[in-house]
């Protein structure tokens, strides 16, 4: 991607505020404490990749969460009320085979597995880990993330200490951990809606005239709590007879006139679909396919704004086809600009290290060395490693093409 002419990269920089006017996105901020730069990005179109749909969320796009009725979709496999629940996270490991016996004692934290709590979660192999350490469904994915992934490092170490100390897999004597992921595969929290919601039926026997990418993982369902129900299965699949459509309807907001959506597909991710139908788009094969049929037809055009992902761009002439709503469609395309403005959405002043203080500088150099009187603006903020009284302020880098 960096030798993409049409792609600006903004690495390690997180968006955190939206302005939205006449239901249409006008502007995201985003902010990156590595540099301690804040980003303003002007753009016709934007693609939420975020995975949690946190562009859609400060913009106000309509989206759900948890599993719908039974009755609502006339889908057999959901549940008969309505729930926030959903599919937990996971965290993997590797270990690698030694010349020489490796012990192993676990931390004073880790959890103590029996026999009985892996009777649905076979163990025949432990080089990589196992999807079925999973936890957090039955919680607030994203709020709870971090006591998610306490509990699921903990499993992950008794589980490890079980193969190492049980007796029963004496093959493991010469194994050692050698990598514990930090970060815990979500797999799902909010999703946006479109003009279609997928269904149960859709993907056993459906196909759309606005066809514009496929998938071909089952329907897969896990019990949200996850490994603690040791006496369900860690999930349940029903496979589609055939790869099955995914519909433009799908792939972009049904309230924001210029929003959207594409990324890894993990179930609640940035693309709207009901939570049965969800886990086949998940995966990282699907997600690429729907995220290129996002952008695939402007090739030639600039990029629009992708968050966070990647950057894509799409064509409007020649999505009509499709019979979507014109109206949604820009006529062109490209990143203008950024520049300090006003902004509509409060959301911003949520975070911890955010405050009312100096104004916003427009800069290019490092914080603390503003290149330029302040602008008038209404986005203040404070360094998170300020001192004393004086706030330090993020610069504000500032492109155009």
């Amino acid at each position: 991607m960096v030798s993409e002419p049409n792609i600006t990269l903004l690495l390690e920089t997180t968006l955190f505020a939206a302005s939205v006017k006449d239901g249409r996105i006008t502007d995201v901020t985003a902010r990156c404490d590595k540099s301690e730069h804040l980003y303003r990005i002007r753009a016709k179109m934007f693609c939420d990749c975020t995975g949690d749909s946190r562009l859609g969320l400060e913009a106000g796009a309509d989206m759900r969460t948890g599993r719908e009725a039974r009755a609502e979709f006339g889908e057999s496999l959901a549940p008969e009320t309505p729930d926030n629940r959903t599919l937990g996270s996971s965290i993997l490991f590797t270990s690698r085979l030694h010349r020489q016996p490796m012990p192993f004692t676990p931390p004073g934290w880790a959890r103590r597995i029996t026999k009985q709590q892996l009777l649905h979660r076979p163990i025949t192999s432990w080089e990589y880990g196992y999807w079925w350490i999973e936890w957090g469904g039955d919680k607030d994915i994203i709020a709870d993330s971090e006591r998610i992934r306490f509990e699921l490092l903990s499993i992950v170490m008794g589980v490890w200490d079980y193969i190492k100390n049980s007796g029963d897999f004496p093959d493991s004597r010469y194994w050692a951990m050698d990598w514990v992921g930090m970060m815990p595969g979500k797999r799902g929290s909010r999703r946006l809606l479109g003009d279609y919601i997928l269904r149960q039926q859709d993907l056993m026997a459906g196909s759309f005239p606005d066809a514009v990418a496929i998938g071909g993982w089952p329907m897969d369902g896990h019990p949200p709590e996850g490994f603690d129900r040791p006496d369900l299965p860690p999930n349940t699949v029903l496979r589609p007879p055939e790869v099955y459509d995914i519909p433009l309807r799908s792939l972009y907001s049904r309230n924001l006139a210029n929003l959207w959506m594409a990324g890894r597909m993990k179930p609640p991710r940035s693309l709207p679909r009901q939570r049965l139908t969800s886990p086949g788009w998940r995966k990282v094969t699907s997600s690429m396919c729907s995220a290129s049929c996002s952008g695939w037809r402007s090739w030639k055009r600039r990029s629009v704004s992708g968050f966070a992902a990647s950057a894509v761009c799409l064509d409007a002439a020649d999505l009509s086809q499709a019979g979507m709503r014109r109206r949604r469609l820009a006529s062109g395309f490209g990143l203008t600009s950024v520049s300090p403005s006003p902004s509509n959405r409060p959301s911003w002043a949520r975070s911890s290290s955010l405050r009312t203080g100096l104004p916003l500088l427009r800069s290019t150099s490092r914080v603390g060395k503003p290149a330029g009187p302040p602008e008038n603006s209404s986005l203040h903020c404070r360094s998170a490693t300020s001192t004393g009284k004086t706030p330090r302020p993020f610069g504000v880098k500032t492109y155009s093409r």
